[in-house]
């Protein structure tokens, strides 16, 4: 019982962790020195921007002419899903073109 209580305070006690002071600087003087990539400015967003947006005026374009001749629900739908994705769109492009301006 007693060895038990030795094994059990020797593994709750935690070891006294020191480092030497230039612990840091000796580690950061053995890291090889990296150079800065240099970064190719891409219009990655603006392409798919433009393309959910052409996508989008071909939805509301096609929903539409569906809802003018048929009067669909399903064409409603989308019609009004599109107009309030064509909402936003605008809204968040007029937040940021003001953010960048300002």
């Amino acid at each position: 019982m007693i060895n038990e209580e030795r094994i059990a305070s020797a593994l709750e006690a935690a070891p006294a962790v020191t480092l030497p002071p230039d612990f840091t600087a000796r580690v950061m003087s053995n890291l090889p020195v990296r150079a800065a990539l240099p970064r190719a400015r891409t219009n990655f967003g603006r392409t798919a921007l433009s393309g959910s947006l052409v996508l989008l005026f071909c939805a509301l374009l096609g929903a539409f002419l569906l809802n003018s001749q048929h009067g669909s629900l399903a064409a409603t739908l989308v019609e009004w899903t599109s107009l309030v994705q064509l909402a936003g769109v605008t809204l968040w492009l007029s937040l940021r073109s003001r953010e960048l301006h300002s």
